[in-house]
């Protein structure tokens, strides 16, 4: 029964993670979505043809089907819309399960012991203790004042696990712990200044407890002005644009932009929430800025630069003889060819 239990752990996560009713699963092998309702429950096992006929439809090798599960996702808070369905969810959180999975395979090779350095989690009663609290821990990291080149390195550098993935419009961000280690999951295809930001942002759900009442601005506002007060300390910000301003110019915004990957809208929030500028120069500000749309004026930040620190433990792995080709292919979910591809052109 043991086996059966796995197997249709196995089954019930790859089709949530590819968003598949019993219907839809079993009118493409032709069985019948009670049979494979069956097959989740543990209650019945399926033939050998059947098994790898499911490995073929989820291009997964058929072990994966019986090595038991070994993650556990605690404490998983997401930042997403009123519209994300809670299909889509389920989705990715089968998503995030398998990601983590082959991620802590990978860690285990090497027995790395991997301490992260984050400051108790408090209440965030005060701005100015949010401000304190992000300026702390860029001292912690050794940051200083200078602009951070990517936020995805920083984090890989302080043994946060971090995942880009594609995702619906109606998901921004999550964060969760698995083993005593912070994991943060982002959407991908967002321009990268926005991308930095809501980055910063989940690292400020991990430093600083927000509040679980209120409107969703109300239960977010700690983590967001922690977000722009580590992309842009308070002293940097006021040595930037002067201690106060009338006004500020959209070429001016833009140059800040590109150097310290945090937009043009969220720098008007900071010179604003800094009493650089006034309410109404913001809301003029803010004005001009909505015609452009979603797309701010001038050239775009570019991209966020992807995590690395999975895949460069994978090809150490692969170049030490410590894994096989299929295995460290498996473990990138990539086909050997594609791996091949990744390995041997840089």
């Amino acid at each position: 029964m043991g086996g059966n239990k796995v197997f249709g752990d196995r089954l019930k996560a790859l089709r949530i993670s590819m968003g598949l009713s019993l219907r839809n699963l079993g009118e493409k092998l032709n069985i019948t979505a009670q049979t494979l309702s069956n097959y989740e429950r543990g209650l019945t096992m399926p033939a050998s043809p059947i098994v790898i006929a499911l490995a073929n439809e989820f291009k997964v090798k058929v072990e994966y089907f019986f090595r038991p599960v070994t993650v556990s996702i605690e404490g998983l808070d997401f930042r997403k819309k009123n519209s994300f369905l809670v299909k889509e969810q389920n989705s990715l959180v089968a998503e995030m399960k398998d990601w983590l999975e082959r991620y802590k395979q990978v860690e285990s090779l090497f027995n790395e012991h991997t301490s992260v350095v984050l400051p108790r989690i408090e209440p965030a009663a005060t701005v100015d203790q949010i401000e304190q609290i992000a300026v702390n821990l860029r001292q912690e990291w050794n940051l200083g004042q200078a602009p951070i080149e990517s936020m995805t390195s920083l984090l890989e550098e302080n043994n946060i696990r971090v995942c880009l993935i594609d995702a619906a419009d109606s998901f921004d961000a999550c964060t969760f712990w698995s083993d005593g280690r912070p994991c943060i999951v982002a959407r991908n295809n967002l321009p990268g200044d926005r991308l930095r930001f809501n980055l910063a942002h989940e690292l400020g759900h991990l430093v600083i407890k927000c509040p679980e009442k209120g409107d969703k601005r109300t239960r977010e506002k700690p983590a967001m002005r922690f977000a722009s007060a580590f992309l842009a300390p308070s002293d940097v910000v006021k040595r930037e644009l002067g201690p106060s301003r009338k006004k500020l110019g959209l070429n001016e915004l833009h140059i800040l932009k590109m150097k310290y990957g945090l937009s043009m809208s969220a720098w008007v929030f900071r010179a604003k929430d800094l009493g650089i500028i006034s309410e109404t120069a913001a809301r003029g500000l803010f004005f001009v800025l909505k015609r452009y749309g979603k797309q701010e004026p001038g050239e775009p930040y570019p991209p966020e630069v992807p995590p690395t620190r999975m895949k460069q433990l994978v090809f150490r792995a692969y170049a030490e003889a410590m894994i096989s080709e299929a295995k460290a292919a498996e473990l990138l979910a990539l086909s050997i060819y594609e791996f091949r591809r990744e390995f041997l052109q840089p």
